[in-house]
């Protein structure tokens, strides 16, 4: 630091322009200490001098830093700043070196290592880019997701396979099942509107929900959807015969997620009711439960995804939570699923 102010003390002693004089004793004051009011009175400046260029990061004391006394000198130019081959090959080995990628810190990173600052923040972006990196939105995945229990979808590949010839004719029937909730908020989503001006949905409690339970056809992607009070193993065992009630002749395979009230005694009871004593290969109604917080292993989350999608683009006609529902249900009255969620275990004719 001491070497740093007697630089600036000679030229302030050799400067005969009474701007550059100014701009030396700012960036030695603040390297001092002062205070910015210090300095104003001290120089005898305007706030607005003070405030735009004697801030701990002023242009002035950052282009001192930067290049010496001659970046303080009117007319300057600065020196031309840009990265060589050999050091833009060492600043994309350090990106690709990170557990994770900041723009701050990459600027900070080229700053102390190459005393290097850019204009343009495209100049960091190209840097990215050649690293492999790119802007994109983070996916939420749950920290006791286990791949090794992720993985066991091939037992549904074989399971499926292995009944290829019930299944093709229709004797047996696979429905993957979930349920949704449907809140007033699920409305809420991106729209278009005036930039000086925030979106506003009008809803009046944002609490107000209904819980649907669905069971997509595996094999023709058609849905069966019914509205219940909520979640839980008193509903799932009537949903459950609703959908052998549509099936009254055929084997129902039911592919769902690991909800505890899916197991309890009650829900037992009644598939034992259906099945009895007989073998597993004769039950009436077979359930195979996914990889626990893995959602994207069932096939009718992509339809939930799909509706809610719908409800936003038409939120401005959405008053209320019933008229919330109306859509809702009209939409997946009509909806038929054709992509590759319907073969990501197996693919049927």
């Amino acid at each position: 630091m001491d070497g740093l102010i007697d630089e600036l003390n000679q030229f302030i002693d050799t400067c005969l322009d009474s701007r550059e004089t100014k701009h030396a004793l700012a960036v030695k004051m603040t390297l001092e200490g002062f205070t910015h009011q210090q300095i104003m009175n001290i120089l005898q400046v305007s706030s607005g001098f003070c405030y735009a260029q004697l801030s701990v990061y002023t242009k002035w004391k950052q282009a001192f830093l930067l290049s010496g006394v001659n970046a303080l000198k009117l007319g300057y130019k600065g020196k031309t700043l840009y990265l060589s081959d050999l050091e833009k090959q060492q600043v994309i080995q350090w990106l690709k070196q990170q557990n994770y990628w900041n723009l701050e810190e990459l600027e900070a990173y080229i700053l102390d290592t190459f005393n290097i600052v850019y204009s343009a923040k495209s100049s960091y972006y190209n840097l990215l880019h050649e690293a492999g990196l790119s802007w994109q939105k983070a996916q939420v995945t749950h920290p006791l997701k286990d791949p090794e229990k992720v993985a066991l979808k091939k037992e549904i590949c074989q399971y499926l396979e292995a009944n290829r010839v019930s299944i093709e004719p229709g004797k047996t029937v696979v429905y993957c099942v979930d349920q949704c909730h449907l809140v007033s908020g699920d409305i809420c989503g991106y729209a278009w509107g005036k930039t000086n001006e925030i979106i506003k949905v009008p809803i009046k409690n944002i609490k107000d929900r209904q819980t649907y339970y669905g069971a997509i056809n595996y094999v023709t992607g058609r849905l069966i959807v019914k509205p219940y009070s909520s979640g839980n193993s008193q509903n799932t065992i009537q949903f459950i015969k609703a959908i052998k009630a549509i099936n009254p002749n055929q084997k129902i395979m039911v592919i769902w997620d690991g909800e505890s009230y899916h197991n309890r005694d009650d829900s037992r009871k009644n598939l034992h009711q259906v099945n009895g004593d007989k073998p597993e290969q004769e039950w009436l109604i077979y359930c195979i439960k996914l990889a626990p917080y893995a959602p994207e292993q069932n096939p009718i989350e992509a339809v939930w995804l799909q509706v809610k999608n719908f409800l936003r683009k038409v939120c401005h006609l959405l008053k209320i939570f019933k008229i919330i529902k109306w859509p809702f249900e009209l939409f997946l009255s009509h909806f038929v699923l054709h992509s590759s969620h319907l073969s990501m275990y197996s693919t049927f004719s």
